[in-house]
């Protein structure tokens, strides 16, 4: 429980104030009555600014705006970059892939939901969960995320 308390703090040092983050557990039995716990970080955007969300591949502790965004989208994967997919006006590569080229715009008066199946898995997601202003991240780019780049469902489940 301690792990998603520092969680909770993490992300909303990352982000504004009318944007807030809920943190829930749930418990169930499966068809074998083994106790199944299932963790979910939902993210409200109360705010007027719309924001980015993304799952940083690496540990983000005490990195700057810039930097998680640099990371992100100028870091290669082999011959190529997010950003320079994104500046070719080229299609997003799929299938989607957590740490590489996820992408999830929260409009105003939107939630986002990660749940996170693996308990263990909590702390490992605890400063790689990514809220920024969506004009943030598009100035430091200098451009707009196409909408074909962005994730549509309104959750992700993350194993």
């Amino acid at each position: 429980m301690i792990g998603i308390l520092f969680l909770m703090s993490s992300i909303n040092g990352r982000c504004q104030e009318r944007v807030a983050i809920q943190i829930n557990s749930y418990e169930y039995q499966n068809e074998l009555s083994e106790n199944i716990k299932i963790y979910s970080f939902e993210i409200n955007n109360m705010s007027s600014d719309t924001y980015m969300t993304w799952i940083s591949d690496e540990w983000t502790d005490n990195l700057s705006d810039e930097q998680l965004i640099r990371n992100y989208f100028f870091k290669h994967h082999g011959d190529f970059t997010l950003a320079s997919l994104i500046y070719e006006g080229l299609n997003s590569p799929k299938p989607v892939t957590i740490g590489l080229n996820f992408i999830k715009s929260i409009d105003t008066n939107e939630k986002f939901t990660y749940y996170i199946l693996d308990p263990s898995k909590v702390n490992y997601y605890k400063n790689r969960i990514i809220i920024l202003k969506r004009k943030d991240v598009e100035d430091y780019i200098k451009t707009a995320i196409p909408t074909n780049y962005l994730w549509h469902n309104n959750s992700i489940i993350l194993k």
